[in-house]
């Protein structure tokens, strides 16, 4: 079976009902990709379906990174069972048998045992803009992307159907977030999926109101943003009594990688090591910038040359 693919609008992006299952029911279910939030998403809705499906009562989890637990899942594989119907098995670390011919079998062998039903869950990233951090299926592992394996693929959403899938995931936690609101937490959280839904369990939880939709201020005064090091070396420049070029260097380095201005000065107005002085700075800016009177880049470029 080739990879079902990666289509976002696809049944199985959003999971299907529990009460549909693939048929025929794979015995080996291969789910990899980036985005490790809509793949561990996809993997619980399985094993809930399956296990109510074949009356499971227990998951049994294998970590291939220990020789013993491949020695362990084989037996697992050949061990009969009185009371249930299927063996779950969810493997991880998966990619740690390449090169090893006996592993590979042992888990090939567990493709046509109908009494088993394996997981594996694993990182993959064929498209990393650096090629040294591309996570590939191994070589000698291919198997797990073709019959009589079951595939699935969660690659990192464009920012676009990222900020959908935000929208969508906000209305089933009772809240709308505007698109200027979900736009921001792609950026400001560096499109980490995970991290995303986290944040967002967080709005759900204050605001609590499904019929008002969140602005991006709204969604903007709780999240915790992903804080780079070029943010910090800005914000301890700027506060400090330096050289102009000090403070400008670090500026200028934000502006070049594009960083929110925004999520710079939230960042900067949080900073408890901060001066009063600065911090009175910081509030007339603020007051300025939500007026209209000033933009951010504006108010950097002029605290740097006080």
């Amino acid at each position: 079976m080739a990879p079902i693919g990666n289509d976002f609008f696809s049944a199985h992006s959003f999971g299907f009902p529990y009460s549909l299952l693939p048929f025929p029911y794979p015995m080996i279910t291969f789910l990899h990709g980036a985005d490790n939030y809509r793949r561990e998403q996809r993997l619980r809705e399985l094993l809930k379906a399956y296990k109510k499906k074949y009356a499971v009562f227990s998951i049994n989890t294998f970590d291939f990174d220990d020789d013993s637990d491949i020695s362990r899942f084989k037996d697992f594989c050949s061990q009969q069972t009185m009371f249930e119907n299927k063996k779950l098995a969810l493997i991880s670390n998966v990619f740690a048998i390449k090169g090893s011919d006996e592993a590979q079998h042992i888990l090939k062998s567990a493709s046509t045992n109908e009494s088993v039903i394996a997981f594996v869950s694993e990182f993959t990233d064929e498209v990393a803009r650096n090629p040294r951090d591309r996570v590939v299926v191994p070589k000698d592992l291919l198997f797990l992307v073709n019959t009589p394996v079951m595939t699935e693929s969660f690659d990192s959403l464009p920012d676009a159907k990222l900020a959908f899938f935000i929208s969508t995931e906000a209305k089933k936690r009772s809240i709308i977030v505007s698109p200027e609101a979900a736009d921001f937490l792609v950026f400001a959280l560096r499109r980490d999926t995970q991290l995303i839904m986290n944040e967002l369990e967080k709005v759900a939880l204050y605001y609590n109101d499904a019929k008002r939709e969140l602005s991006r201020q709204d969604v903007e005064l709780l999240i915790d943003y992903l804080e780079s090091p070029d943010i910090f070396a800005f914000t301890n420049a700027a506060s400090r009594q330096g050289p102009v070029a000090s403070k400008l260097t670090p500026l200028e380095r934000l502006f070049i990688n594009q960083e929110e201005p925004a999520k710079i000065f939230n960042i900067f107005a949080k900073n408890q090591f901060i001066d009063l002085a600065t911090v009175r700075m910081l509030a007339d800016y603020d007051i300025a910038i939500k007026s209209g009177k000033l933009d951010y880049e504006t108010a950097f470029v002029d605290l740097c040359l006080r």
